[in-house]
């Protein structure tokens, strides 16, 4: 999914702007609903995190939870987001490598 953003707008540019991971608990009526195979419900709780590498933003990930994220989830999420922002530097140094390549 590619979803265009500023910095500062939304909870999305909020965490790209702060370069911090943001956890919502009381989720707005007007919220997107998940959707799976037995209908859609609205998530009770947000976390958005920002992908770092080298104090540069490079996305971010949005989980809902129907219930409440627990300290040993948010530092596995947090560890894997520094994982997840590695393999999309890599992915993009690689394109421009080949980009280059091709000239």
């Amino acid at each position: 999914m590619n979803i265009s953003f500023k910095p500062g707008e939304s909870l999305l540019g909020q965490a790209v702007l702060e370069k911090q991971t943001i956890v919502v608990t009381e989720v707005p009526a007007d919220y997107i609903q998940v959707r799976s195979g037995l209908g859609y419900a609205k998530p009770l709780n947000l976390l958005v995190v920002p992908l770092i590498i080298d104090e540069n933003v490079v996305g971010v990930i949005e989980l809902g939870s129907f219930k409440k994220f627990t300290p040993l989830q948010l530092k596995f999420i947090k560890e894997v987001s520094e994982n997840i922002a590695i393999a999309i530097q890599s992915a993009q140094s690689r394109k421009r490598v080949k980009e280059l390549l091709e000239k």
